[in-house]
């Protein structure tokens, strides 16, 4: 199946004027989370950011599978232990439901099934998968979690979206303005269906009104981990450039490399988001 062509954007957030901005971003802006506008997202509905049930086990956690899928891809989650932890042994019945999206907030169920767990070890991890559909468009998996006995324990809604396959990265800031001595935050989210690679670096460059060039200020020395944005998601690790005292005012972009997991003949891209830095 060939490849859509690469996608690029300048995503940049627009914020309050720089007297009143803060200057670390809220809680959730450097964690992962769904950035997809096609996929619906229900805080009620979704296991912890840090995969906790809120029931059960404390060891065990639901690793959710990326958003965004091609056609014949596996959609669904997983149970795992958090490493280290000792075998845990929740005895569940665990009801899931794969559906299509629809207006109605009930959808249209396509695949049912169910099982018990027993027993969640680190060496071998309890999957709960579906085929994706061949139709494109959105679709769910419901999980509802109960004791042996039958009593309800939890009830999850994991949404969905399958499509062709596309690389789509976007590079996003907290804040369009900012102050001297404030931080800029920025991070990646990824709109394809390849997982998005990339690493510490990146470079802030100034537009002097015709053309951009290195800002004397940008950093030149980085850690070198390697971080992954799933299809669908936002990635966890937030890209900080501490704004120095004497640094001009202006228009400024962070332009950060990426590439695309399973696709070692695909260039790297840059991207970039712009920002202010006003009085």
């Amino acid at each position: 199946m060939r490849l859509a062509g690469l996608i690029v954007f300048v995503l940049a957030a627009l914020a309050a004027p720089a007297s009143t901005l803060a200057a670390e971003p809220p809680p959730d802006f450097c964690e992962r989370k769904i950035v997809d506008p096609a996929i619906p997202w229900s805080s009620w509905a979704e296991p912890k950011p840090d995969g906790r049930l809120g029931f059960g086990p404390s060891s065990v956690r639901m690793r959710v599978l990326p958003r965004l899928v091609t056609p014949g891809g596996k959609v669904g989650f997983e149970l795992s232990l958090n490493p280290g932890a000792e075998i845990a042994r929740p005895r569940w019945r665990v009801q899931t439901t794969l559906g299509r999206a629809l207006s109605s907030e009930a959808g249209k169920p396509l695949e049912r099934r169910e099982r018990r767990v027993r027993t969640v070890s680190a060496s071998r991890r309890t999957s709960f998968f579906f085929e994706a559909p061949s139709k494109p468009g959105s679709y769910f998996v419901t999980a509802k979690f109960k004791s042996l006995a039958d009593r309800p324990l939890g009830y999850f809604r994991l949404h969905f979206r399958v499509t062709r396959p596309t690389l789509s990265a976007r590079l996003a800031v907290y804040a369009m303005y900012n102050a001297r001595g404030q931080t800029v935050f920025a991070r990646i989210h990824n709109y394809g269906t390849v997982p998005v690679l990339y690493g510490a670096p990146y470079r802030i460059e100034r537009f002097d009104g015709t053309s951009w060039s290195l800002a004397p200020e940008s950093p030149s020395a980085f850690i070198l981990p390697q971080y992954t944005a799933p299809p669908g998601e936002s990635g966890a690790e937030c890209s900080s450039f501490e704004i120095p005292p004497s640094m001009p005012f202006g228009h400024y972009r962070m332009l950060k490399e990426v590439s695309f997991a399973g696709h070692p003949d695909q260039e790297a891209t840059i991207v970039t988001a712009e920002f202010n830095i006003v009085p």
